[in-house]
């Protein structure tokens, strides 16, 4: 999303009274600069404190909004517009007065305070008797039923109440008599599968993948043995995430997932929740930002996303944690520093010329130190060794007798453990890349000016600066620290966000499923996988704001494992592709499509002709042409002297391929009459694409097609929303 108007012109007014200092101003940004240094330079410019000011829409409830929002939708209902008519009650149920929640409720966020007879919050209750009605002729009687009880708890008039108990005495009866028969107007499919082969020490990771480094590719992930098409490799719940301001009124704000009668925020008429357990998840970091939403809605998703990590963290949270981050990120980089320079090392020849001088050398300081080592153990160093490791042993058994000791009462130790659990989680979102050293001066100032914005929202929106739950205007010191936290986390945001789809399924199947971006999250151990134009793997949102990632095609041993960063840009040209990697990630891709200029997912010759002799099928000892790269995995096949090598009956092969291109034409046929794939369907497509990892040349649209049908069919089963027609909006 463009930057909103609001901010273009706030900081275009900064930039013009910068006038002649611009410069001078620039100076203090660069990658060598810590965000501390940066953001404390810049919020000492009192040009930014005159003209980096957001305007905040009001954001509080309104009652005459409710009102006008009901009005609409009984004449829309009287009309037998039903879809339009549930469109507008729920907006009338998202803008009216609604009980406040009391600070010790904030983490629970169930329907407080109303007690049935107050007339305070007649409007929400009107709005959701209202809504009740459209369900019930919907025939959706478990949400009539929902909105009835939501009604009378929010004070519904007594003396029109017995036509609600009426409606819902009629409903029980209709709900008894079909027996759950009725079709329903929206399911929402939502699975996230257990990997199969987890690692021990992280069990929403496969044991299949080991995170590696490199200075070229920094952290990345590897194939531990041979992976399968469509192998569950990874699962982990997005840190922070956000909707697109187009679906705030139809998706849940926490688990992004599409909800036919949502429940509204306390506070504010924007955010809305798929059910109180939800809400009570999305309040916690909602809190902050509920009187300034109005604001944020129209920023960048990855400027929300990053305001997602900070307020999940809390203030308090921050001043404990990040000192300690800080320390683990030096440590580390100097680690990652003698390590890289060991790998150049070890990596430079040392036979001749130089390279056997240093050779030399090298073996004179071993023979050197080997000398000290014995001379040191000879004048007593091994009694010392036993000494340390002695105060080590002591040093441990007194550490976890204190633990022990800290979590004798149960419910502190839970709390400990939550804690713990929280800090690791935000541990990994703080040490995402972030590539600052790759933005220009300009881009920094720019970023500094939205950490700037976003730290003012924060302060204005009295949800975050707290102090036993009463606002307060933050001292110097906090609003650097917060805004320094924030410059990093919309650096971070920016190069490690991904967008979050869903299938939209229409009932009658008289149009093609279709995948729609809803969001945008951010999910740590996601963004350590690398890109490629022709990834080896997929992401698939599976409900509850979790991603999943799945196998692609077959991935060799000691193989990295990417994934696309560009979705829906398969068509793309290299140069256009380029562009973009530079402008957002900071990189320049190296895939084969990139080397060979050529879009990733090219035009190519049908696959009718992939059965001929000369066409898909390798032969062996004969490599794929040079324009068609093939995959490592079929390297043992042209390295083969003849198929008796590998164990291959070269009559058999392309009789087994027919095979299963007839299999794979009847799962295409089935995907347009199911909604959801079966286990069977999906296997067919994967048994495809490791054939052809094996046998075939590279590029083929063949293999590719049935990559993107494995693709599809994974999002389809993780998550998808079936929508009855007339209500596909």
């Amino acid at each position: 999303m463009a930057d909103s108007e609001s901010f273009v012109r706030c900081f275009s007014s900064f930039v013009a009274r910068l006038d002649d200092r611009l410069p001078e101003v620039e100076q203090h940004f660069g990658g060598e600069c810590s965000e501390e240094d940066m953001f404390s330079y810049f919020w000492g410019l009192q040009e930014a404190h005159k003209c980096l000011v957001l305007s905040v829409p009001e954001t509080l409830k309104s009652e005459s909004s409710a009102v006008t929002y009901r009005t609409r939708g009984n004449k829309l209902y009287r009309s037998k517009n039903l879809k339009e008519a549930l469109k507008s009650f729920n907006f009338s149920i998202m803008f009216a007065p609604h009980p406040p929640v009391p600070s010790a409720a904030a983490s629970l966020c169930e329907e407080p305070a109303a007690d049935g007879t107050s007339s305070a919050f007649e409007a929400l209750a009107l709005a959701y008797a209202n809504r009740s009605a459209v369900m019930f002729e919907l025939s959706q009687y478990e949400e009539c039923l929902k909105d009835v009880e939501l009604a009378i708890l929010h004070g519904y008039p007594e003396a029109s109440r017995c036509k609600l108990l009426a409606r819902k005495e009629r409903c029980v009866a209709k709900r008894k008599e079909e027996g759950g028969a009725a079709e329903r107007l929206l399911t929402t499919h939502k699975h996230c599968p257990a990997v199969a082969t987890a690692d021990p020490a992280t069990p929403r990771k496969s044991d299949a993948i080991r995170l590696s480094h490199t200075p070229e590719k920094g952290r990345h992930f590897l194939a531990n043995r041979e992976i399968l098409p469509g192998e569950l490799l990874l699962t982990e719940e997005s840190y922070s995430s956000c909707l697109l301001p187009e679906f705030l009124p139809s998706h849940c704000s926490v688990c992004l997932t599409r909800c036919l009668t949502p429940l509204p925020c306390p506070g504010c008429p924007y955010v809305t929740f798929c059910s109180s357990q939800c809400r009570s998840r999305g309040r916690r970091s909602h809190v902050a930002e509920c009187r300034v939403m109005g604001a944020l809605i129209p920023l960048p998703s990855p400027w929300r996303v990053a305001l997602g990590i900070l307020t999940r963290a809390t203030l308090p949270r921050l001043k404990v944690w990040l000192k300690k981050l800080k320390e683990e990120e030096q440590e580390a980089t100097a680690f990652l520093s003698r390590t890289d320079a060991k790998t150049k090392e070890r990596g430079r020849g040392g036979d001749e010329g130089e390279g056997g001088k240093v050779k030399e050398e090298r073996e004179a300081r071993r023979g050197e130190g080997k000398k000290q080592t014995e001379a040191e153990e000879g004048e007593g160093n091994a009694n010392r060794r036993r000494k340390r490791e002695k105060a080590k042993r002591k040093k441990e058994k007194k550490e976890r007798e204190k633990r022990l000791r800290d979590i004798e009462n149960q419910n502190e130790a839970s709390k400990h453990q939550d804690e713990e659990k929280e800090e690791a989680l935000y541990r990994a979102a703080f040490h995402a890349v972030t590539n600052k050293s790759k933005h220009s001066p300009s881009q920094l100032l720019h970023a500094c000016a939205a950490a700037f914005c976003l730290t003012k929202l924060l302060e204005a929106g009295g949800g975050f600066f707290l102090e036993d739950d009463t606002p307060y205007a933050p001292r110097q010191e906090e609003a650097e620290l917060v805004g320094a936290t924030l410059l990093r986390h919309l650096l971070g945001a920016k190069c490690n966000a991904f967008t979050i789809a869903e299938v939209n399924v229409p009932s009658s199947r008289a149009a093609r499923p279709r995948p729609v971006t809803v969001g945008v999250g951010l999910s740590p151990s996601v963004a350590l996988f690398n890109h490629s134009c022709s990834p080896s793997a997929f992401l698939t949102h599976c409900g509850g704001g979790a991603q999943a990632l799945t196998a692609a095609r077959t991935i060799p041993p000691g193989q990295e494992v990417t994934i696309d960063y560009l979705i829906g840009s398969r068509g793309r040209s290299a140069a256009s592709r380029q562009s973009r990697f530079l402008s957002q990630y900071g990189f320049s891709c190296s895939c084969d499509a990139c080397a060979r200029d050529r879009p990733a997912y090219p035009k190519l010759p049908d696959y009718a002709d992939v059965l001929s002799e000369d066409g898909l099928l390798l032969r062996p000892g004969t490599p794929s042409p040079s324009s068609a790269p093939s995959s490592p995995v079929c390297q043992r096949l042209c390295q083969a002297k003849d198929y008796n090598d590998l164990g291959i009956d070269l009559d058999h092969v392309p009789h087994k391929v027919k095979e299963a291109v007839s299999r794979y034409k009847d799962v295409l046929q089935r995907c347009q009459e199911t909604a959801t794939p079966s286990e069977d369907d999906v296997r067919t497509v994967c048994d495809l694409i490791h054939l052809l990892d094996v046998h075939a040349q590279k590029p083929s649209s063949l293999h590719l097609a049935a990559q993107l049908t494995l693709e599809d069919m994974t999002l389809r089963r993780f998550l998808h929303a079936e929508i009855k027609d007339e209500f596909y909006y």
